[in-house]
């Protein structure tokens, strides 16, 4: 993922951290078939996945 790459090469510990709560939260996102996009069987587009991504985010009370 670019930010974790980014976050590698520059040493920013903030970067590598949002790209871990992002990573951690799109197979929670994923499992929830009322979250899954078209392609694997969902109703969601994604301008309505990235959402989910965030509450779900949000949800576990962390931050980058």
């Amino acid at each position: 993922m670019l930010l974790d790459r980014r976050g590698r090469r520059d040493g920013d510990d903030r970067l590598q951290r949002a790209a871990a709560l992002i990573t951690g939260a799109v197979g929670p996102v994923m499992d929830n078939p009322a979250t899954r996009t078209r392609d694997i069987g969902g109703t969601l587009d994604a301008a309505d996945f990235a959402p989910e991504i965030r509450r779900t985010i949000e949800h576990t009370g962390e931050t980058a």
